[in-house]
C-alpha cells in the first residue's frame, strides 16, 4: 500500500551547490547538518533528509532511507515533520519500512537544497550501536511499491518528469572499526579517527569539520 504524504510546502534551504541530483542524510544538531552524530541516552535528536535537486523544480520525491525503528529495537521515533512545515497534513508516517513516497502539495520552483522530512529520536537505553550507518536508496523487489526510477531514488519535476537521484554529500568515511561511510550517509556514534575517502589521510575527530 503506498503511503501518501500530501505536502503544503517544503522548507528551501539557499546557498548550497550541487553538480547533480543527489539524496544524503545528517543530524539536525544546533542548527546546523552533521553526517557524524554520537548519540547521547535520554537526548533526542533529529535525522534529516535532504534533496539537492540540481536547479531543477520539484512536485514530488520517492526514496526509502534505514529507519531506527527497525535497526534499533527500543528507540522511539518522537513523531516528525514534513519539510519543516508545521502546518503540512500528513496523512501517515511510515511506522517502519522507510519507504517514502512524498508528493508535494505544490510546485517547489528551481533550487538546490530541499529539507524533505525530519525524524526526530530518542534512545534511552543505549539501543544505537556503535558505527551505525544510516543510508538512502531506491523501492526494490520485495518492497511494498514497485520504483518510479529503476530501482534508484528520484524525484519529479513540475511537468511529472523523472529524474533520478543518487545518495551522495560529502566524504566517504572509514571509522576506527573500518566500517565504510559513504558519502551522503550517516553515522551514529562512529568509532575514532574517521579516515577521508580512499585516500586514508586521517582527519581530527572534530565533527565541525564534516558539516
Amino acid at each position: 500500500m503506498k503511503v501518501l504524504l500530501l505536502v503544503v510546502g517544503l522548507m528551501v534551504l539557499c546557498g548550497s551547490s550541487a553538480t547533480s541530483q543527489t539524496m544524503s542524510l545528517a543530524v539536525l544538531e544546533n542548527g546546523e547538518y552533521t553526517r557524524s552524530f554520537d548519540v547521547v541516552s535520554g537526548e533526542a535528536f533529529t535525522v534529516v533528509t535532504l534533496l539537492d535537486t540540481d536547479g531543477h523544480e520539484a512536485s514530488a520525491a520517492e526514496w526509502v532511507q534505514t529507519e531506527l525503528l527497525l535497526t534499533s529495537p527500543g528507540v522511539f521515533r518522537l513523531g516528525g515533520s514534513v519539510n519543516s512545515c508545521p502546518t503540512c497534513l500528513v496523512i501517515d508516517f511510515p511506522p517502519v519500512n522507510g519507504e517514502w513516497v512524498v508528493p508535494f502539495g505544490a510546485c517547489i520552483p528551481s533550487t538546490e537544497q530541499l529539507v524533505l522530512i525530519q525524524l526526530p529520536y530518542l534512545d534511552v537505553g543505549g539501543y544505537i550501536a556503535d558505527d551505525l550507518v544510516l543510508t538512502i536508496r531506491g523501492l526494490q523487489p520485495g518492497d511494498s511499491q514497485p520504483s518510479s526510477f529503476g530501482g534508484s531514488p528520484g524525484f519529479f519535476d513540475c511537468a511529472n518528469i523523472g529524474i533520478p537521484a543518487s545518495m551522495a554529500g560529502g566524504d566517504a568515511w572509514e571509522t576506527g572499526s573500518g566500517v565504510v561511510v559513504p558519502s551522503g550517509a550517516l553515522v551514529l556514534n562512529p568509532t575514532p579517527p574517521l579516515v577521508v575517502g580512499a585516500e586514508g589521510q586521517p582527519m581530527s575527530y572534530l565533527k565541525a569539520r564534516y558539516r
